[in-house]
């Protein structure tokens, strides 16, 4: 009887017996029971490597969704702006170097430091000192249409930009610094066409060359040569008599077409003219409440009427007036009238109201004053009547506050 070598099944050699005690069906037996008992502890050493298996790929598989979302915190806390933020979304590359033409970069962030930054590579400065750069390049490269912009951030704290338009690179600008700050002089003389940076305060300087932001205290002109819109303070070919006042002027042209409106300080009145093709016309005075008796400021106005005759023209009002109305207070009856009213400009109250009335029979014509704010009655002028009377009888036959026209 021979063996297997590794299981010990039984190998029965020609001269065994197979009928005897222990051989043929027996033997049979007990070889499968080998087999079975072998095959079985195979089965189970598999499962439990597939387990193991199976459980190190969950563990690793864990271990990266965790490190993921430490990640995700990481860059959401980053300031939106940040080079760090930048590099993380550009992916930061390695492949920079003192003598790569940052302009022919792929997109992505960059960082550099040392002392060797040169011109002659697309830097936008020359240094030797010891720096520290990051680069942020995004855009499209589309042959000679690329459209990409670079900006460089040094730890001196100047940074850069440069753009490519069409594929045609333009100048570096720096920017956030106030060595890009336009100055007062070129933000007053509005001719900047670069990119420059302008401050709060350079805006209202700016303004402020036109009298917009500021008092005009320091904007004094010669009323004769001022003609760029704006508000100004003059006090040289203003109006006659006029100390000092402001200006305001509108210009249409380069100064052959300007209007002018000047208004007195001390008095408030206003005055107007024009450069017409160059030449100006005389100051002319404006009608105003201010004005007094100047016989520039007269004025005919037809006024609606007040429900009182008396406050139907303020006080101070300066020039004539018109107006009419029945059942009027103050009015000579609840007829109805026609008033004009002429005004002195004072404030105290000083004017003359005079008064016709309408489709009555006679025809009448009254008048009352107001003196230092203090009204008078009515008085009656005349009486217009077109009836005839005798005067054979004389005079007593005339009625008082009438007027007649005597003829034979």
């Amino acid at each position: 009887m021979k063996y297997t070598e590794n299981y010990r099944l039984s190998k029965p050699e020609g001269s065994d017996n197979v009928a005897a005690p222990g051989m043929g069906p027996a033997m049979l037996n007990d070889n499968a029971d080998i087999i079975d008992a072998a095959l079985k502890a195979h089965d189970t050493q598999l499962f439990d490597v597939e387990n193991a298996v199976a459980n190190a790929q969950t563990a690793a598989s864990n271990a990266t969704i965790a490190a993921g979302n430490a990640q995700s915190a990481a860059d959401s806390a980053l300031p939106k702006n940040s080079t760090a933020a930048a590099a993380k979304m550009l992916e930061l590359q390695t492949s920079l170097t003192f003598t790569t033409n940052i302009l022919l970069l792929d997109n992505g962030a960059y960082a550099l430091e040392g002392n060797q930054f040169s011109t002659a590579y697309e830097w936008p400065f020359t240094s030797t000192n010891y720096i520290h750069a990051t680069l942020e390049v995004v855009g499209s490269v589309n042959g000679s249409n690329g459209y990409r912009v670079i900006i460089a951030t040094f730890s001196t704290g100047e940074r850069w930009m440069r753009v490519q338009s069409w594929g045609t690179w333009q100048p570096w600008v720096q920017f956030g610094t106030s060595a890009n700050m336009a100055t007062q002089a070129e933000v007053e003389a509005g001719t900047l066409t670069d990119m420059r940076s302008w401050s709060p305060q350079r805006v209202r300087q700016a303004f402020s060359k036109y009298g917009l932001s500021a008092n005009l205290s320091g904007l004094t002109v010669d009323a004769n040569t001022a003609k760029t819109t704006g508000m100004y303070y003059c006090q040289t070919n203003q109006p006659a008599g006029v100390q000092a006042g402001s200006l305001f002027v509108m210009s249409y042209d380069s100064g052959a077409w300007v209007s002018q409106l000047y208004q007195d300080y001390r008095t408030n009145l206003l005055y107007t003219r024009v450069c017409n093709n160059g030449a100006w016309t005389a100051w002319d005075k404006q009608v105003s409440e201010a004005s007094g008796n100047a016989a520039s400021s007269a004025k005919v106005e037809l006024r609606p009427m007040t429900a009182d005759l008396h406050q139907w023209v303020p006080f101070g009002s300066t020039g004539l007036f018109v107006g009419e109305g029945s059942n009027i207070a103050n009015a000579p009856d609840t007829g109805w009238w026609r008033y004009i009213c002429i005004c002195h400009g004072n404030g105290a109250g000083y004017m003359t109201i005079i008064a016709t009335s309408l489709n009555t029979t006679p025809q009448r014509l009254l008048m009352k004053m107001c003196s230092n704010g203090a009204w008078v009655g009515w008085t009656e002028l005349l009486k217009f009547m077109s009836s005839t009377t005798d005067l054979t009888a004389g005079s007593s036959a005339l009625s008082d506050g009438v007027a007649y026209f005597v003829y034979e």
